[in-house]
């Protein structure tokens, strides 16, 4: 994301099940919705399912920012993270993402968050992308602004089109605790943040911040409590494992004990 997640249940057969819902049964799909309307989206990762907290951000993104507009809300309780799909002008959506970061960096505390899903901070993850087309200028120009609006409150890791070097996701994260038990960890010295506070805060923890194309997040729930099992179909679609082009995997345990697989798909990549 800028994206749409679904929750899959895998046995016998697969049925989908969106994760990203859309705001009422007779409105368009949200691709449809971003495609007609927007020019590029946002996806913010906050770590946290507390309704209190979800419904002021939601309250926020719905009203506090003319040009934007959220369109989507999914929360994995099991996970206890939440994710925010907004969309508009590049500048509006910029302003709009930061004002939920900051209401979730000022509320949330990184240190008490227990959860299976990683996670590097309270704010975990920002991703920004053109909504239709290729021009990843605006997307990563909105990045660069919203890592700069953050950099008094969390150390931002840059990726994609909003870093120099173009590093990615993947390897962002792999240079960060992202995949190890996180709790308290503010940055890495040997991975220097692109914005950060004179004193970063183990409360906060980081946030990675980047401009990508569109990208589609699908949980795969597997009928299965065999953690090899999950890594193996991890393995089966991952690119950097010899799957498909554009397409991260990673075997997580769900609620009852269940695994899943997440998968994070380059739209670019995809036939639909």
């Amino acid at each position: 994301r800028p994206s749409f997640s679904g929750k899959t249940e895998c046995a016998s057969e697969v049925v989908a099940r969106p994760s990203v819902a859309p705001p009422s049964s007779t409105s368009l799909q949200p691709m449809q919705q971003l495609k007609a309307l927007e020019r590029i989206a946002a996806i913010v990762y906050v770590s946290t399912a507390a309704p209190g907290l979800l419904r002021r951000l939601k309250q926020l993104a719905m009203s506090g920012t003319p040009g934007a507009r959220l369109l989507t809300v999914f929360t994995d309780e099991p996970y206890a993270r939440t994710s925010l799909l907004i969309a508009g002008e590049p500048s509006a959506v910029a302003a709009a993402t930061v004002s939920v970061a900051l209401l979730a960096a000022a509320e949330l505390d990184q240190r008490e968050h227990v959860a299976t899903h990683p996670c590097i901070g309270v704010v975990d993850h920002i991703s920004l992308s053109p909504v239709d087309g290729d021009d990843l200028a605006p997307a990563a120009a909105a990045a660069l602004d919203v890592g700069a609006s953050l950099a008094h409150t969390v150390p931002v890791y840059l990726y994609g089109a909003a870093h120099p070097a173009g590093r990615t996701l993947a390897t962002t994260r792999r240079l960060t605790p992202y995949f190890k038990a996180a709790a308290g960890w503010t940055a890495a010295p040997e991975l220097p943040a692109d914005f950060a506070p004179a004193e970063p805060s183990a409360r906060t923890g980081a946030c990675c911040v980047g401009a990508t194309p569109l990208v589609l997040n699908y949980n795969l729930l597997l009928d299965t409590t065999d953690a090899a099992a999950a890594r193996a179909v991890a393995d089966a679609v991952r690119s950097r494992s010899g799957g498909p082009p554009g397409v991260e995997a990673l075997a997580l345990q769900h609620d009852g004990g269940r695994y899943e697989v997440a998968v994070r798909a380059l739209y670019q990549h995809l036939e639909l």
